[in-house]
């Protein structure tokens, strides 16, 4: 969900509810975790509006191939995306 938002919406999101005064944790101190879980796994300081939007649906196309000689099945699956 994170990776389809871009880094800043999602601290938007995410830290929404961050108290001002907040000091973030240094990456090399174990309070880090602490503060990731709560934050994407509590949703701790999450905006009460925020609704994730609904999964995409992807169009996926299977295609199956025959070796004429061999008779062996091939099947390939092709994801569509569209831009």
């Amino acid at each position: 969900m994170v990776e389809d938002m871009g880094n800043s919406r999602a601290r938007a999101v995410y830290e929404a509810n961050l108290p001002d005064n907040y000091k973030r944790p240094s990456t090399s101190d174990s309070a880090m975790e602490q503060f990731i879980r709560a934050k994407y796994e509590h949703k701790k300081y999450i905006a009460k509006e925020w609704v994730p939007p609904k999964p995409r649906s992807v169009p996926v196309c299977r295609t199956v191939l025959f070796d004429n000689r061999s008779g062996a099945k091939k099947v390939f699956y092709r994801l569509y995306v569209s831009s």
